[in-house]
């Protein structure tokens, strides 16, 4: 009862939210229902590359078991099913996904929609999201995944010196700078792929 009330409580907050073809992944409307959803209304502001793909984890991970089970009358998205649900949260994701600023914020994302920078942090909760969304047999087209292993690309340091491998916060240095980070010859301990 308790994770239902959670659940209802994320569909509430959550709305549909315009979208336009992306240059590199096309129409983020996979399924062609014609919506992509915010999961927190909260999140169309400048948080969102944070709370919408928190807020899907919890509603697919609440379904998982039973992802074609309908969304209840009384409940916002009534009649479709969380599956629908999740894929449509999930192009918002997708739609979301950087297109600029190559190579550290095309394939990435960042605190607001479509920035022209990436974040490793928030990436990575966009990456588990869509992963998500793809676990329940939802789809994510090889084209988002092709971004995203163009900006994890992208964020790893391969220059051949005393930070090779690292992967950046949001270019290919780590926070603070390839001049400020500890480096493995010996002045401290350089974290490596």
């Amino acid at each position: 009862e308790t994770v239902q009330k959670g659940v209802k409580y994320i569909l509430s907050q959550s709305g549909n939210d315009s979208y336009s073809n992306q240059t590199y992944i096309g129409n983020p409307d996979v399924n062609g229902n014609g919506r992509v959803i915010y999961t927190c209304l909260s999140g169309a502001t400048s948080e969102s590359g944070y709370s919408n793909p928190i807020a899907l984890l919890g509603v697919v991970a609440a379904y998982s078991a039973n992802p074609n089970a309908t969304i209840p009358a009384g409940w916002s998205y009534a009649g479709a099913t969380f599956k629908t649900y999740a894929q449509d949260a999930g192009e918002q994701i997708m739609w979301a996904q950087g297109e600029g600023s190559e190579p550290y914020g095309r394939g990435g994302w960042y605190y607001s929609a479509n920035s022209s920078s990436g974040d490793g942090s928030i990436e990575s909760w966009n990456f588990a999201a869509l992963e998500a969304v793809e676990s329940i047999g939802g789809s994510v087209p090889d084209a988002v995944k092709s971004e995203v292993e163009y900006r994890l690309a992208g964020g790893q340091h391969s220059t051949s010196d005393d930070y090779f491998g690292v992967y950046g916060y949001t270019s290919d240095c780590p926070i603070g700078g390839c001049g400020t980070f500890p480096n493995s010859s010996g002045n401290g301990n350089a974290t490596t792929a």
